[in-house]
Parts: C-alpha cells; structure tokens; sequence
C-alpha cells in the first residue's frame, strides 16, 4: 500500500499553529506579569530604603526620617534592593536600564509640618494618655493666655503714661516754685524800697530779675512735657484697640474707663496752661516796670551809674526817667498829669530840701510804683505735700519688674545655665522655612498635643537633665541663642500674663479698687488735682498686680502651681506686703508654699506654646533634635532627613516564549521590551 503525507503536513501545520498561539498567550501573559514583579521590585527597594531610618532620632524623639547625603546616595541603595529582585532566576527576566529619585521632602520642609504630623500620630496612638487639659480645652486656655497677655501690655501703657504725667507735674510744681519765688522776691524788693535801702532794693531787683527771666525756660519745657503726654495718650487709645479683640466685652470697657482720669487730667491742664501763659506776659510786664522802678532810685538817689544797672546809665538814664512816669524839678519830684506841677503836668509827691543836704533820699515815690504797678500771679501756687516715701516704695517694686526679676523669682541658691545655642545650621535659620498655615498642627487642638509633646520630650528650668542646654522649652518659646536670654524672656513673659490676669482681678474687685484710691491720695497729698489721684490709683492697681506677679513667679519657679484665674480668697499681697516688697526689694517665704489648684512651671510654659507660631515652633523643635542627636553624631543635619521620596525605575524584559525559533518566524524578531516603575513613599 502506497503511504500518503498530506495527513501529517496538515497536522504539523495544525499543531504548530496551536503552539505559537500558546506560546504568544503565555508571552503575553508573562509580560503583563513581568510588569508587575518589577513594580514590586520597585515599591520593596523603596521600603527596604525606608527601613534604614535614623535610629537615634527615633530612640530619642519618636520622629521617623531617612538620613542621607545626597539624592545619588539613595539612588544607589534603590539599584542594589531592586537588582536583588532582577537577579534571580524566573519568569520574569528583566535588565535594569536606570533608577532615579524624582523628588524629596524632607522632614524639615513646609515649616515642619511634616515632623508635627508624625508627632501627631504617635500622641494619637496612646503614646501619652495623661494631658494637662484635654484637647478640646485648648481653645478657651489660648484666649484666657491672649487676655492676659494683652491686659498685661496694657500695664506698660499704663505706666508710661503715669511717668509722663509724673514729669508734667514736676515741670509744673518748678513753674510754681518759679512763682512763688517771684512773689516773695518781690516782696525783698518791695521792703527795700520801703527802707530806702538803696543797696539792698538792687540786690533784691537782680534776684527778681533772675527768676523772672527763668519762668519762659521753665514754661517751654513743661509745654514740651504736656506735648509728649497728649502724644502718650494718643498711642495708649491706640493700644487698647489694639488689645481690644483679645479682652472680653465687659473687661475691655473696664480697661477703657481706666484712662478717663488722664482725659480728665489733661483737659484739666489746659486750663492750667492758659493760666501759666497769663503769668508768661505778667512775669514780662513785671520786669518792664522793675526796670522803670530802678530808674527811679538811681534818679532819687543821684547815682547815675547805679541806674545804668538797668541798662540806661548815664544822660540817657535821666532822659529816659524825664519821659517816663515821674520827672523831676527845682528839687521836687512831680507825677505826670498834675495841674500843679510847673509845667501844669505834674503834681508834687516828693520834696527835695535843700537846707537838709545831707539828710538821705527817700526812695517812697519808687516803692509807691512798685506796690501799685505790680501785678500778682493770681495762681494758687500750693502743691501736693503727699507721702513720697510710700511713692518711692512703690517705685521700688516697678523697678524690680523692669530690671532684677530673674533675681527675684528665681529660688535662692539657683545657678542660671550660660550655655550658648550654635545656631548657624539650624532648620529654622534656613531662608523660606516657614510653611503655609492650615498644615499639620496648625488647629488649636494639634497644638495642645504636640505642646504635650514638647514636655514629655524637652527640659526646662526645673529639669535637671545632662543636656549642655538646659532650657529647651524656652528656647522654643523665644528662639534666641544664650541660655540665660531665653529665661529671662520667658520669664518676663509669664510674669507679663500673670501681671494682666491680676490687673483684671483687681478691677473686677471694687475693694481693691478703693483701697488703691485710698494709697493714691496719701501719696498725692491734700492739694493734689482728683485727676491726679484717680490716675495715681491707676497706677497703684498697676504695681499691685506687678508685686502679686512676683510673688506667683516665685512659686512656680519653686515647683509650686499658681491658678490660672485667683478666687478673692487666692489673693497673696496686701498693699502693706506691696510696701514692705518695696522697702526689701526681696520675697521670702513663698518657696513650695503654692496653691492646691491650678497650673506649675511646665504647665504655663505649654499655655504660652499654644499662642505661638506653629511654623516656628516646629522648626525650634527641630533645633533642639539636631542639636542634641549633633553632640553624638558629628555632622548630623535635620536638613539631610527624607520624610517623603518619589522614584521613577526603567527595566528592559527579556522574551521567553518568543525566542523559539518558529515563533520568531510567525511573531516577528523582538530582542526585548520596556518596563517602567514608579513609586513614592512617606513615614
């Protein structure tokens, strides 16, 4: 029997057919696999990078980050996990062609809103489960905190005005010295002429002269004064507005009716001003008539050149005398206007004997002038002659606000920490490291967590750490570079909300109010302006709240807690305590002798933290991070720590069912094919 082919072509033809369909399925198949294995590759070389973060960042701050060099550094390490997958044999083979990191942010980048959301999320997962108020509290402390800082502002304001004014009224009490002395040298001059003491009326005329010519100097520097004093008051008005927003309806009029004694005050000086330049043109008509009166006796008692110390000697003197108020002739003395003077213009007031040669002049018609031309002041020259020990005292206290207080508050014994800050690569010294607000810590309820934060992590004053800083959470508050700077501010701070939220207590008591009225108008004396005293009450509530403020700083500076708002029954300092502070210039006693209630050290530092700019806070967090991990690791740089990295990886796949010979033939020559990856990761 013959054999026939066909059959077999056919079915080869058949079967190869099947095959290459199966093996460009397979191909296809494998493809879209291999795509995704180096997509895995891809995203495991990202996370085992991500798992090489800096360790002692995370021991000593619960804070993840990726420490590198430069961006190479991590392409290099994302090449050697990737290859790791590329290299194994499989399905999948596949060359990398390149892998590249398409961006970075780092932990310090956008004000640091990064680092407070990683803090954020460790807070949130019960890391810390005690708060010194919770959350939702935050936002009633942070205005009681803007209240009293801003009533705290307003004292300032308040003293600088009752400085001016205390400047204005001793230009006004040398003015009414000048006065008084004008009138009782006017009376010298006055009894020497009607001595006719000749010797003694110029001694008494030049002293006149003397005071008179002061009172224009002495008028123009208590003009200046009360020029600064309105200007004072203009910029106070402009405070309270300022401060206004952050006061309660009912305290922000409090504040406001504080200042209608120095309104009542000023206008009441101008109408002492009037009266002062009155006395200007009187003091000038005064000296106009001194000069004729010196005139006259050196006419009456023929000495010329005693005359010329008017300034008219000589001939000029008598003519100038023959045309003024008096002349005289054959030995008599006439008033101008008399019908029985010589020439029907002048009558007799004196005679001149000439059978008495050697009997002395009487100099009355020269006193007659004197007496009747004079004109008096007319103003009340009395002044206060209150008690100015207690003012003093009292000055005593501000003084120790404005200058000592570190001293004062600051337990006996305490060492005060010199160490100094180097700053010059710290995040928050970079150009552009504030970031947008609305980020991550931005809310009030994110402050009061990451403020918690702050404490559980950072020292302060009353911490006794191995840190070469001592204050960090008053460097975070104030950001300056010594040690002993950024206390002290912190402590005129504190001391600045404490000052304010006493001010407001006594306001709102109207006990405290009348007995710093009752202190005011001791010191001011009997004859002092009501003005006077109201403004001198003002500023006695001012003080009494400085010498309550010490005495709070003092025991929170001793461990102690000190309420946020004081009860009636809370209040320390009595107004004698307030003189006695003054006279000592020290505060015993008050060490470990706190309240039961209320917030110590710590607590008001975190109070503070919550008014401050979240941006620069994060960033002086981030400070204190590089700074204390720095003392270990030399070189270390929150700058060089990755929170967020985005890749792009390129790969060339090779073919496996393609590279048979006769599905070459059916499909096509195809060496290879691209394969593309991206990836992005963030703690």
């Amino acid at each position: 029997m013959k054999a026939r082919g066909e059959i077999t072509v056919f079915l080869s033809m058949c079967l190869l057919s099947v095959a290459a369909l199966l093996c460009v399925m397979l191909e296809s198949a494998r493809t879209a696999g291999s795509k995704y294995y180096f997509q895995t590759a891809v995203n495991s070389g990202l996370d085992t990078l991500f798992s090489r973060y800096h360790r002692q960042l995370w021991d000593e701050y619960q804070i993840l980050a990726l420490e590198y060099g430069v961006s190479e550094e991590l392409t290099a390490s994302l090449e050697n996990y990737v290859e790791e997958y590329l290299t194994v044999n499989n399905w999948y083979p596949m060359e990398l062609k390149s892998m590249e990191v398409a961006g970075i942010i780092g932990i310090a980048d956008d004000g640091g809103e990064h680092m407070a959301d990683e803090v954020l999320k460790y807070m949130k997962y019960g890391a810390v489960s005690q708060f010194l108020f919770q959350p939702q509290e935050g936002e009633q402390f942070l205005k009681d905190v803007a209240e009293g800082a801003g009533a705290g502002s307003l004292t300032d304001a308040y003293r600088g005005q009752e400085k001016e004014v205390r400047k204005l009224e001793k230009a006004t009490e040398k003015l009414l010295e000048n006065i008084r002395e004008q009138e009782s040298l006017k009376e010298d001059v006055q009894s020497a002429l009607d001595s006719d003491n000749g010797w003694t009326f110029y001694n008494a005329a030049k002293d006149y002269r003397k005071a008179a010519k002061q009172y224009p100097k002495l008028l123009e520097a208590y003009e200046k004064q009360a020029e600064i004093l309105k200007q004072k008051q203009k910029e106070s008005r402009d405070d309270i507005d300022r401060v206004k927003p952050d006061l309660q309806a009912d305290r922000g009029q409090l504040f406001e009716s504080q200042w209608n004694p120095y309104d009542t005050y000023i206008a009441r000086d101008g109408e002492r001003h009037r009266e002062f330049l009155n006395q200007k043109e009187t003091a000038e008509e005064n000296l106009q008539l001194l000069e004729e009166t010196e005139e006259m006796v050196g006419w009456l008692l023929g000495d010329l050149a005693s005359a010329g110390q008017s300034g008219r000697g000589g001939e000029n003197s008598r003519e100038a005398f023959c045309y003024g108020r008096v002349t005289r002739s054959d030995h008599r003395v006439f008033r101008v206007g008399s019908p029985e003077s010589p020439d029907g213009e002048s009558e007799p007031v004196y005679n001149d004997d000439d059978d008495d040669e050697d009997e002395e002049p009487s100099l009355a018609p020269a006193a007659d002038l004197w007496r009747e031309g004079y004109r008096a002041s007319g103003i009340s020259t009395e002044y206060g002659s209150g008690d100015k020990e207690k003012q003093n005292l009292l000055d005593q206290v501000q003084s120790l606000a404005e200058t000592g207080l570190l001293g004062v508050v600051m337990p006996e014994g305490t060492e005060i920490s010199n160490a100094a800050l180097s700053s010059g690569q710290f995040p928050s010294k970079t150009p552009g490291s504030q970031g947008e607000r609305g980020g991550a810590g931005s809310s009030v309820t994110d402050r009061v967590i990451i403020d918690e934060y702050c404490g559980h992590f950072f020292s302060s004053a009353l911490d006794e750490g191995e840190r070469p800083v001592k204050y960090e959470l008053e460097y975070i508050l104030q950001g300056k570079d010594q040690d002993r700077e950024n206390l002290e501010k912190t402590v005129a701070e504190l001391f600045a909300v404490r000052e304010g939220l006493n001010l407001i207590h006594i306001l709102s008591d109207s006990q405290k109010r009348e007995e710093a009225r009752g202190l005011a108008l001791v010191i001011a004396g009997g004859a002092g302006l009501a003005p006077l005293v109201e403004i001198g009450a003002c500023l006695i509530m001012g003080i009494w709240a400085v010498g309550e403020s010490i005495s709070d700083l003092r025991i929170l500076m001793s461990g102690g807690k000190v309420p946020l708002w004081k009860s009636g029954g809370e209040w320390r300092m009595s107004l004698d305590g307030l003189l006695e502070l003054g006279s000592s210039r020290t505060l015993e006693g008050e060490e470990g002798a706190g309240f039961d209630r209320g917030f110590n050290y710590e607590g008001y530092l975190k109070l503070l933290l919550l008014k401050e700019n979240p941006s620069e806070k994060h960033m002086r967090m981030l400070d204190l991070m590089q700074m204390n991990i720095g003392m270990e690791k030399q070189g270390f740089l929150i700058k060089n720590c990755a929170w967020y990295v985005d890749i792009r990886g390129e790969a060339s796949g090779k073919h496996v069912f393609f590279a048979l010979p006769f599905v070459k033939r059916l499909t096509g020559s195809q060496t290879g094919y691209s394969l593309e990856a991206a990836a992005e990761k963030a703690y």
